[in-house]
């Protein structure tokens, strides 16, 4: 979910959470939480482009 939205003329960043879920073939499920940040940049026809999606997880997950 987006938590917040700064607009600045041409550009806008906008902040969220999310959760990645996976489940290992023998059951066992796996919840990775993590925060985001994206810049964007208004386009001449008025759409918005992605400039930069940055995240990182709340915790060190390990590599499975």
């Amino acid at each position: 979910p987006i938590a917040e939205v700064i607009s600045f003329g041409e550009w806008a960043v906008l902040r969220g959470t999310g959760k990645d879920v996976s489940e290992s073939v023998d059951g066992n499920r796996t919840i990775k939480t993590y925060k985001w940040v994206i810049l964007s940049q208004k386009q001449a026809d008025g759409s918005w482009k992605m400039k930069w999606d940055m995240y990182n997880y709340d915790a060190n997950y390990s590599a499975e």
